[in-house]
């Protein structure tokens, strides 16, 4: 039986057990069953997620592991490309061909360089406005009235060790 129909089972006979007039120890004893099926199921949904979350934990470990590599194929790239853009320029060479490929030197594109940020005036600069959750929690904490926010229950901590 699933944890769900088990939960919906207990609360239907709490509903019943208080409608009824049941003897005491029936009651004990079917609630006392149902707890324990309840437990039980808990305890393998549990070992389910944390099972889960072990295999969500070794991808994010090869997903860095690659990731970690892919950057460093990458700067070598970019490190190889750069060797050879230097060389080029240094030797007056603007193009080499080869069965595989063609290398061409080109002019050089204009770039913006920003040597002075606070010098720059507000229409070239990005503002990105994110709350301060924790400043505005603390606020409302202390009875500061916070137009725009408020604090509210959020889901019960589920701690499994």
């Amino acid at each position: 039986m699933k944890l769900y129909e088990l939960s919906e089972q207990y609360n239907e006979f709490t509903k019943l057990a208080e409608q009824d007039e049941w003897d005491e120890q029936t009651i004990a004893d079917t609630l006392e069953s149902l707890t324990g099926e309840i437990q039980d199921k808990g305890r393998n949904v549990a070992a389910y997620a944390q099972n889960i979350e072990a295999d969500i934990n070794a991808m994010k470990d090869a997903e860095k592991r690659i990731a970690d590599r892919r950057k460093a194929l990458e700067r070598k790239a970019e490190w190889m490309r750069d060797y050879l853009r230097h060389n080029m320029e240094a030797c007056g060479i603007s193009k080499i061909e080869c069965p595989e490929f063609k290398i061409t030197l080109g002019k050089p594109s204009q770039v913006c360089v920003v040597f002075d940020e606070n010098a720059l005036s507000d229409e070239y600069v990005k503002v990105t406005k994110t709350p301060d959750k924790k400043a505005i929690a603390a606020a409302i904490k202390n009875g500061k009235d916070v137009e725009g926010a408020k604090l509210e229950d959020g889901k019960p901590r589920l701690t499994i060790k």
